[in-house]
């Protein structure tokens, strides 16, 4: 292949944000008391995993900041909970606490970047918390065998901004044909590559159909599809 640099998104490509997710949420809901109001359970998770993606979309759009997205989504949520006298800024202080300890690779992921690293120069690309991506990523098992890793908190920039991966490109010494983004989102990562000229391959493991009017370079379902492409 006539890359250098492989970029790969995070959540959703390489570690597990819905069992991270999972498991944070559930931590803070209960260390907040609201189970004084209702009992945690998959349809409090859903309800908040629903109205958390539609704040990351408004941030992706430009239609908030970070910090109205750390408390707007808590504020949406216990709201359409009815759930009064716990404030949306406890919520959004404990979540990102225990999510910076939610580390969960996906079964295969840390084999992928091994092997990857041996032929290419490996960067983890993701939209996260600048703390809680730093803990999580630090402390799994694929970080060994990557190079850095861009935060958009960290950047001031945010993907699928030409920005942002203008910083990136910069700070590693590359050129756009050099690099492949890898990633699961059409409107982050897909998009972002397209915005920046930069060849993508959207791993799809769902077989989605791409419905964002956006151009993929390449698609993979599995893990072994990447590899058999790139090695």
């Amino acid at each position: 292949m006539k890359y250098k640099y492989l970029l790969f998104d995070n959540d959703g490509t390489l570690m597990d944000f819905k069992k991270a997710e999972e498991f944070a949420f559930e931590k803070a809901y209960k260390s907040c008391g609201c189970e004084e109001f209702m009992p945690y359970s998959n349809n409090v998770l859903k309800l908040y995993s629903d109205i958390n993606d539609s704040w990351w979309k408004k941030l992706e759009r430009k239609e908030c900041t970070k910090p109205q997205l750390m408390v707007g989504r808590f504020a949406d949520f216990l709201k359409a909970m009815n759930i009064t006298g716990i404030k949306a800024e406890a919520l959004s202080e404990a979540y990102p606490k225990h999510l910076s300890k939610g580390g969960f690779l996906f079964e295969g992921a840390k084999e992928l970047v091994e092997k990857l690293s041996k032929h290419y120069d490996i960067y983890i690309i993701t939209n996260g918390i600048g703390f809680v991506q730093e803990s999580r990523i630090k402390e799994c098992d694929y970080y060994p065998y990557i190079k850095g890793v861009f935060i958009s908190e960290l950047l001031n920039a945010v993907k699928p901004d030409k920005e942002y991966f203008d910083k990136v490109l910069s700070i590693i010494n590359a050129k756009e044909s050099e690099c492949l983004i890898i990633g699961d989102s059409l409107t982050a990562d897909i998009k972002g590559g397209n915005l920046a000229n930069i060849d993508t391959l959207w791993f799809n493991p769902e077989k989605a159909i791409n419905n964002k009017g956006v151009t993929t370079t390449y698609e993979a379902a599995v893990y072994n599809d990447i590899l058999a492409l790139l090695l």
